[in-house]
């Protein structure tokens, strides 16, 4: 997956690049356009983990509560996890208690997917991990996962994870808008690329153009182009990323990296 976006936004670079020198070579008497940078401050850029986002952070919520927005803060502080064969029922409640969390095992999902919560772990890394990354990494080998649902943090089967969606709002002006030098020249929004990009470098198989379940909808509206995304709390937390990465290029280089203009009506 990492390969995959790094990919994606390599080709996206450069092909941003040789349109403007392609613009330029055509007109060398125009002014360099220039791009302006709309949208919120964002995260800095993240490095893509195998099932997360090491610094990407959720777009708050007004449907989350404050016992969620609190659990998904504390999912990005550094922790120490050092584990030695014991149960998973013991390594959660020692969790629990250390980030002074509410964190329960859905015995029910487990059962299903036939782990027993009395299986033993060892897990050690050195350094700091965020909590999410450490959580993910340490429950990766028994295809179990872990979901935020009514201000629990709730370890669940990795099946069940993926049927609880969570809807945020991205601002994405910037990436599917061009303005010139002029700031009173404004190009229309553009979202196909920026979709397509989501959809085939994010989790392909769990959007609804793959028989999935989530679902990306496009939205412009007096405070401006944003996207509407419905998917898994990982999912979502990919897609954070994979922005501010893009946020991170186009500031590099100073050209916009989704700017094909609108097809003509």
């Amino acid at each position: 997956m990492a390969r995959s976006v790094a990919l994606a936004i390599a080709i996206l670079f450069v092909w941003s690049l040789m349109n403007r020198a392609d613009a330029q070579r055509r007109n060398p008497e125009a002014a360099p356009e220039h791009y302006t940078l709309l949208g919120p401050a964002m995260p800095a850029a993240g490095n893509f983990m195998p099932s997360s986002i090491k610094t990407a952070a959720l777009p708050p919520s007004s449907m989350e509560s404050a016992a969620e927005a609190r659990i998904e803060a504390h999912l990005l502080l550094p922790t120490a996890m050092n584990f030695v064969e014991e149960s998973l029922d013991g390594v959660i409640a020692r969790l629990a208690e250390s980030q002074d969390l509410d964190i329960q095992i859905d015995r029910k999902a487990l059962a299903d997917a036939a782990v027993d919560y009395e299986t033993r772990i060892t897990f050690n890394r050195r350094g700091l991990l965020p909590l999410g990354v450490g959580i993910d990494l340490m429950l990766d080998d028994l295809a179990l996962s872990y979901v935020v649902d009514h201000g629990i943090l709730r370890i669940t089967s990795r099946e069940r994870a993926e049927e609880m969606l969570v809807t945020r709002v991205y601002p994405v002006e910037d990436l599917v808008v061009r303005h010139d030098l002029n700031p009173a020249v404004r190009h229309g929004a553009n979202f196909g690329p920026l979709i397509e990009l989501i959809e085939d470098t994010i989790d392909p198989d769990f959007w609804d153009t793959n028989s999935g379940n989530g679902s990306i909808k496009p939205f412009t509206g007096p405070s401006g182009c944003v996207l509407v995304i419905s998917n898994t709390r990982k999912t979502q937390l990919k897609i954070a990323g994979l922005l501010a990465d893009l946020r991170a290029v186009k500031q590099a280089s100073r050209v916009t990296i989704i700017n094909d203009p609108p097809a003509a009506p």
